[in-house]
């Protein structure tokens, strides 16, 4: 689904609905089996479903894949978050 040549058509509509779903029940089970790395790869898929879900005209139902305690609590302990400030004490 990311390479640049996907090309779908609306006849597979009930088919991109039907895997958005499954999608979101995967990132919903590895939240909660705290597996960061899986709500992480779920969510990405998800999110082109979506993506391509729109381009097709359809709506999803849902407007954004919703958000992980294990996604949020591994981007908020990671360092690619770290303000200026931060960065340029943890230099010194």
């Amino acid at each position: 689904m990311t390479c640049a040549k996907f090309v779908t058509t609306p006849d597979y509509t009930p088919r991109l609905q039907a895997r958005l779903e499954v999608e979101q029940q995967l990132v919903q089970d590895a939240d909660e089996r705290g597996w960061t790395r899986e709500v992480e790869r779920h969510t990405a898929v998800a999110r082109r479903l979506q993506a391509l879900l729109a381009d097709l005209g359809e709506t999803t139902g849902h407007t954004e894949v919703p958000a992980c305690k294990a996604a949020l609590a591994a981007a908020l302990d990671s360092d690619q978050f770290q303000s200026e400030d931060d960065s340029a004490g943890s230099a010194s």
